[in-house]
């Protein structure tokens, strides 16, 4: 089993996809702690997350689009590098169609995120921004793979 395990190019594909995205993913969420952390205790002792930016945008938002922007940047070169290298040449560009299907993940993350934390009041656990902060990242992190596997990477055909 083992070696047939790594000798699966879809395997080892979604394996590199997974470290690249934990990586990025790690950016971003301790990004996002590290910027939470530091704003209530640090800059707004008796303020709570829920305290607007531009009037409008909840702070553990804007410090989640923070950390989400750092982790986009490492997994794009990371996965055009080593991920998805084999689908990739130094021809073709592809940081406007990983952008596109990354633009859309975001805003979805970013919604989910705000949905679970004001409207999910009842399961405390879930309104948590820590918590749903992963949940909404690892539903984004499925349509990241689909997205730049079969949009952005995609396999070139031979025939």
């Amino acid at each position: 089993m083992y070696p047939f395990f790594f000798d699966n190019y879809r395997i080892r594909k979604l394996i590199k996809f997974c470290i690249t995205g934990g990586a990025a993913f790690a950016i971003s969420y301790f990004s996002f702690l590290s910027l939470n952390h530091s704003y209530l205790h640090y800059f707004c002792v008796n303020c709570s997350l829920n305290n607007k930016v531009l009037g409008f945008l909840p702070m553990y938002i804007f410090f989640s689009v923070v950390g989400d922007t750092l982790g986009f940047l490492f997994g794009f070169f990371s996965n055009k590098k080593w991920t998805f290298k084999h689908q990739s040449d130094a021809e073709n560009r592809y940081f406007g169609k990983y952008f596109a299907v990354y633009a859309f993940t975001f805003v979805l993350g970013q919604m989910l995120l705000y949905f679970m934390v004001h409207f999910c009041s009842q399961i405390s656990w879930i309104k948590d921004p820590y918590f749903a902060k992963i949940i909404a990242a690892g539903i984004c992190a499925v349509l990241n793979f689909l997205g730049t596997n079969y949009l952005v990477f995609k396999i070139k055909n031979t025939a």
